[in-house]
């Protein structure tokens, strides 16, 4: 699907609708295999206490208990299935979030980082369940070893309740998916390698 919509989207001046498919795509897929309990969303999360110096940030994967939870405003998208409206929810019932990029760099792990880290704004309204993490859709063969990019990955760890995350292919090999996780050691543990 990635391929297409970037096949399609080459020759155009602005490069975002293949991101946008892709997002829409993966919402869809989560919401035909979740239990019915979840739905599975883009769009804001609502703190409890709400002011005008609060700004509101778009998420690409919002997974929330739909049973209980009010939509307090949907908008319009462009993507037209139901996963790809943007809905406002309350900040209790989002259970995890999602920040889907196209390709593993440090740029897009900053951007993705900068995004997740508001929800440490609010943290104690959030869903007991709740967690968060990246999808990558590609990791290039010059990116493998850029100690840079593992460096970035870490600051993730300051994120509440960041989970990691997982790029979809490699270049190498498209059949491997990779899963990105944080482990801390303890004090009497070494490791002299990042």
């Amino acid at each position: 699907e990635y391929d297409i919509l970037q096949g399609q989207t080459k020759n155009r001046p602005v490069h975002v609708a293949h991101g946008q498919g892709v997002e829409a795509y993966i919402r869809k897929w989560l919401s035909e295999f979740l239990p019915k309990k979840y739905g599975v969303t883009s769009g804001y999360i609502i703190p409890d206490l709400y002011t005008n110096q609060y700004v509101l940030y778009h998420y690409d994967i919002i997974i929330y208990n739909q049973l209980d939870a009010p939509i307090l405003w949907t908008e319009g998208n462009r993507d037209q299935s139901e996963q790809g409206e943007y809905r406002a929810i309350p900040a209790k019932y989002v259970v995890a979030v999602f920040e889907v990029k196209s390709r593993l760099t440090k740029s897009n792990i900053s951007k993705a980082i900068e995004k997740l880290s508001q929800t440490n704004e609010f943290r104690d309204q959030l869903n007991k369940q709740y967690s968060c993490g990246f999808i990558f859709i590609d990791l290039k063969e010059k990116d493998i070893n850029r100690k840079s990019i593992i460096k970035e990955l870490w600051k993730a760890k300051d994120i509440y309740r960041c989970s990691g995350g997982m790029v979809l292919r490699y270049e190498g090999d498209d059949t491997c998916t990779g899963l990105i996780s944080f482990h801390i050691l303890n004090k009497n543990q070494k490791n002299n390698n990042v």
